[in-house]
């Protein structure tokens, strides 16, 4: 079962950047949602509170999330319960692109599988990268946040997708959309009070964005991002849940995500 809900207009950064910022709408918007954004301990029980409320309810609480963030960022998102094939799976919401998820306790079997990966890293760990793209209209510039330690990494496929007979890949760069990061880093500390980068050293896998570190249990909506590289979406199967007989109709996409390593070696 999908419901899509409303989203926000989406402006360039360009024309955020002239007016200065998050227009005043988006702000307010925010406020009336989120407590104080400077957490103090006075203020740790309303946190706690509405963490708790939203975890009775996971897909109000995605929902809304998704509405805030939708503000902000170039994406709307949709509320998943079940797969296209009827399989039903814990909740979540993801971006028309796929390039975002949002969930509440469950995050994507595969970022499960490879959790032993994920550190928890500070924003200035990753490197700014613009990138400057021709268009038909003059030139855009985006901003990227690169992990410079995954440089060259080589990875086996099927630790990010859903495949029987997997291969070797590499990528010379890793890195995240700066603006959707940022974006939903913004409304979980609105939200929650607080907003952690998890990233994940060994594979090119999704930006994991918590309101708590790794060794806390997650009691709010969690966030991901997949990850770009070599001018591709390195893309990683986000579903909470996905059979493999399900995925199976993918894998002819799936070559194409990857720069495949000629040296195959072990």
């Amino acid at each position: 079962m999908i419901t899509l809900f409303a989203f926000g207009t989406v402006v360039s950064c360009a024309v955020r950047a002239r007016h200065g910022g998050m227009n005043r709408a988006v702000d307010e918007a925010l406020a009336r949602r989120a407590p104080p954004q400077q957490a103090t301990a006075a203020h740790a029980p309303k946190y706690r509170e509405r963490r708790h409320i939203e975890m009775n309810d996971p897909i109000a609480a995605i929902r809304e999330f998704g509405e805030d963030a939708a503000a902000i960022i170039p994406h709307r998102f949709e509320i998943v319960t079940r797969l296209n094939d009827g399989t039903p799976i814990p909740p979540e919401a993801l971006s028309e692109d796929h390039t975002v998820g949002l969930y509440a306790d469950v995050v994507p079997r595969k970022m499960r599988e490879n959790a032993a990966g994920f550190r928890d890293v500070d924003l200035s760990d990753l490197l700014p990268q613009m990138s400057l793209e021709t268009t038909t209209t003059g030139a855009r510039i985006e901003w990227f946040l690169e992990s410079p330690g995954l440089r060259a990494v080589r990875f086996r496929t099927e630790r990010l997708q859903y495949l029987e007979e997997g291969w070797w890949a590499v990528t010379s760069e890793v890195k995240y959309p700066a603006a959707t990061v940022l974006g939903l880093l913004y409304v979980m500390k609105r939200r929650y009070g607080a907003a952690h980068i998890c990233l994940n050293t060994e594979l090119p896998m999704p930006l994991w964005l918590r309101s708590a570190p790794l060794a806390q249990a997650a009691v709010s909506v969690q966030a991901v991002v997949q990850a770009r590289g070599e001018g591709r979406l390195l893309l990683t199967n986000i579903h909470t849940e996905c059979p493999m007989e399900f995925a199976r109709q993918f894998v002819p996409a799936i070559r194409g995500y990857y720069r495949r390593d000629e040296s195959e070696g072990p």
